[in-house]
């Protein structure tokens, strides 16, 4: 018996993402190595496997793959770090010093998270405010209440929000939070 499998092709759509994350994938690695300035256009090709071409249908040179870069590490809500050599950072902050395009959309990027951070910072203080009230209510309700459920749920929410100010349900520190 003869079984004939089909292979189910990527979309276009799929084909493009696949291509030109291999292609950002690859430069991270070379620019590791080399440093942004001496790899070029045809070292990024030789360690993705892609022709010249191919990397012209994804980006308009080396400039724009850095801020395609930079960009989906914004999406991420962080720099590549995780697994990057010092130098690549290092590499990463030189373009940023020498070119205005990259340095505005950094900026921009650092704004941006700043912004989230504050919204967590706020929905921190009302964390605390309401874990504050809940153990008031525990101590003055005038019949027994049983708040311990919304007060281990407000720690949780603490701990995964601000682990260093993350209080149990008793009033003593979490286990695994400074102090």
């Amino acid at each position: 018996m003869v079984v004939i499998m089909q292979t189910q092709r990527l979309s276009r759509q799929a084909q493009r993402e696949t291509g030109r994350a291999k292609l950002m994938k690859a430069a991270l690695g070379v620019f590791s190595r080399k440093g942004f300035e001496d790899t070029s256009v045809e070292d990024i090709c030789l360690a993705a496997g892609y022709s010249k071409g191919g990397f012209y249908f994804h980006f308009r040179g080396k400039d724009d793959l850095l801020l395609r870069l930079i960009e989906e590490a914004g999406e991420r809500t962080a720099l590549p770090s995780r697994g990057s050599t010092p130098a690549l950072m290092m590499e990463l902050w030189s373009q940023v010093a020498r070119k205005e395009e990259i340095r505005r959309l950094l900026s921009e990027r650092y704004a941006s998270r700043r912004r989230e951070l504050e919204a967590a910072a706020a929905t921190v203080v009302l964390l605390l405010a309401l874990e504050a009230g809940l153990q008031i209510q525990e101590e003055f309700a005038p019949a027994p209440l049983d708040v311990l459920p919304a007060q281990s749920l407000v720690g949780d929410l603490l701990a995964a929000l601000a682990p260093d100010m993350a209080i149990a349900a008793d009033g003593r520190r979490r286990r695994g939070t400074r102090g």
